[in-house]
């Protein structure tokens, strides 16, 4: 799949990199780069750079980089083509894309895939409605209180008992058998069974309502209850959010999200008139869901469970919360008890009353860690604060952390500055970056790489550069990869980081790339800095060959050559002894 160069260009040109990623990370101006907290991973000090003349970003904490392109594939979770048509939307450029046979037939079966999800779950909706060999599955609905509305909301449809029944359904509507194979809806080991079959089943929709995936609960006893299509290239479990579809509008609205367990507690709330009401995919909640969520709003509520695992996942979700830098709170249900059976027995307006009054999730940290530990002995004293270390180590800001370490001081009645050294002596990871933001490198640069590198920031010296370096001239095969890539951009007319970047292969060398072209470390004394370079990098491609033709010389002492052969290499000696006269001069000849 191809998009041609000037069209990633003219988008470029249209866009301000800055005020894009200014929509999801505060960027400040220092020395002529934007620096802001990366939206990747949790820091306290800005690490993140955007350079925008280059259009590049780099985060010199978790070491992602790239350009516009990659920034909004990450934060959007799109394709490279995707994220392009995204960006081209923005800039109002018409986009027309070149794809080879491969990509076409690629982005055929994808939409096909979608195409056959959507019969597939309005098919499903059917049955559950309308056909006899839905009423049990209906009567269970009707029974956990789920109203015909808010099916047809989510959706939700059944699959026949029998293994067979969604295999024959869609090879009537003339889906070949291979292709069935890579749609997650059938047994590996056996294409005509179906593991959906005898489930209630839950369409998962992205947020442009896109079926991607199923969820199914079983109807009845077995294991496992429920079940979910396996992850592909466009599903992903940790990535994905059940009823988001639905909700984001709400979550807009309200500023804040409300995180469930699972498919019922959702269709539930949602039920209940709290609409900004979401849930993870039969996973814990990640920190890829995180910051997804984190693009859209800073502040969640927990609702989970009240048994053990739901108080598990609760205070796992808040450390994944706090990473993201999401403001958290939490309602406790009773023990044994799940959101959607607290609207059965006690109503929406009782879990409406829970929710205006939830706990900051570090008191409800502290107070199971005071469930656990004996505070008044010294042994859980010291079990107590080790337990809630993680999580003040991952704070953010400054002045929730110290507040966090008051409260444990008064709750242990022990000095404050007693716990932050214990906090400190316990709790201090390595660092594997500098204060100064700089990455160690695996492998020192060489002249050879250093130059190429400083040439890719600075592409108006390439034309310099090819005129008396050749790819032979370099024994670097990093260099000599960033060589190749130039000059294919050179003889193509492709100057965007883009086009250089795709034609990398090695993701180290991309990554340096990336960083030198959001530091400034090339910006002095540039022209200096090439042409020596070039001076010295040619010097030594010279003397290696003179070196060459002085052993080819001594083998004719040794061992006797052809004396034709002989004044050739002379007369190539000399060659080279005129170069390296040439190179001493201040001016290329």
């Amino acid at each position: 799949m191809r998009i041609p160069d000037q069209k990633l260009n003219e988008i470029l040109e249209q866009l301000d990199i800055v005020g894009l990623v200014n929509n999801y990370v505060t960027l400040k101006n220092k020395g002529g780069r934007w620096w802001g907290l990366c939206p990747f991973h949790t820091e306290k000090t800005a690490s993140f750079s955007v350079q925008p003349d280059k259009g590049l970003y780099y985060c010199f904490g978790c070491q992602k980089g790239g350009t516009v392109f990659n920034f909004i594939m990450d934060m959007e979770n799109l394709s490279f083509v995707e994220s392009v048509q995204f960006l081209a939307e923005k800039a109002g450029v018409q986009l027309e894309i070149e794809r080879n046979q491969e990509n076409r037939e690629e982005d055929e079966r994808r939409k096909t895939l979608f195409e056959m999800y959507r019969r597939i779950a309005d098919s499903m909706h059917y049955m559950l409605m309308n056909n006899p060999k839905g009423k049990g599955a209906m009567d269970y609905l009707n029974g956990r209180g789920v109203t015909e509305k808010s099916i047809h909301d989510f959706n939700i449809g059944f699959v026949p008992p029998d293994g067979e029944w969604l295999y024959k359904f869609l090879r009537k509507n003339n889906y070949s058998t291979n292709f069935l194979a890579g749609t997650g809806l059938f047994s590996r080991k056996n294409i005509s069974f179906s593991p959906f079959m005898g489930r209630i089943i839950f369409p998962i929709m992205t947020v442009h309502n896109t079926v991607i995936a199923f969820g199914g609960r079983k109807l009845g006893e077995g294991e496992p209850k429920y079940y979910n299509s396996p992850e592909s290239d466009a599903f992903k479990k940790g990535r994905n959010l059940y009823g988001i579809h639905l909700a984001l509008s709400d979550i807009k609205k309200q500023g804040t999200f409300i995180l469930t367990e699972g498919y019922f507690d959702v269709v539930m709330l949602h039920q209940a008139g709290i609409k900004n009401c979401i849930a993870p995919l039969g996973t814990a909640f990640t920190e890829d869901q995180a910051f997804k969520m984190k693009r859209y709003v800073n502040q969640g509520i927990l609702l989970f469970d009240g048994d053990n695992a739901g108080k598990r996942a609760t205070e796992k979700s808040i450390h994944i919360c706090e990473k993201a830098g999401i403001i958290c709170s939490v309602v406790e249900l009773p023990e044994g008890s799940d959101p959607a059976d607290y609207i059965e027995k006690h109503g929406p307006e009782a879990l409406q009353k829970l929710l205006k009054y939830p706990i900051n999730s570090f008191d409800y940290l502290v107070r199971k860690a005071a469930g656990r530990y004996d505070t008044a002995s010294l042994e859980g004293k010291e079990l107590f604060l080790r337990s809630l270390i993680p999580y003040i180590n991952i704070i953010q800001s400054d002045t929730k952390r110290e507040s966090c370490i008051q409260v444990i001081a008064e709750k242990l009645e022990v000095d404050y500055h007693s716990i932050s050294k214990d906090i400190v002596r316990w709790g201090q990871g390595k660092r594997k970056y500098g204060s100064s933001g700089e990455i160690k490198q695996s492998s020192e640069v060489s002249t050879e790489l250093f130059l190429l590198l400083a040439i890719t920031v600075f592409r108006e010296y390439f034309e310099e550069v090819r005129n008396f370096l050749s790819v032979d001239d370099l024994t670097d095969r990093r260099a000599r990869d960033v060589f190749i890539a130039l000059e294919e951009c050179y003889r193509l007319e492709e100057s965007s980081s883009e086009a250089l970047l795709e034609k990398i292969q090695d993701s180290e060398l991309k990554k340096m790339i990336i960083i030198k072209g959001t530091t400034a470390e090339f910006n002095q004394n540039t022209e200096k800095i090439i042409r020596d370079s070039i001076r010295t990098i040619k010097k030594g491609s010279i003397e290696k060959k003179r070196r060459k033709i002085e052993r080819r010389l001594r083998e004719y002492e040794s061992e006797g050559m052809d004396l034709k052969e002989v004044k050739e290499l002379l007369n190539e000696k000399i060659y080279y002894d005129k170069e390296l006269e040439r190179l001493k001069g201040t001016e290329y000849e």
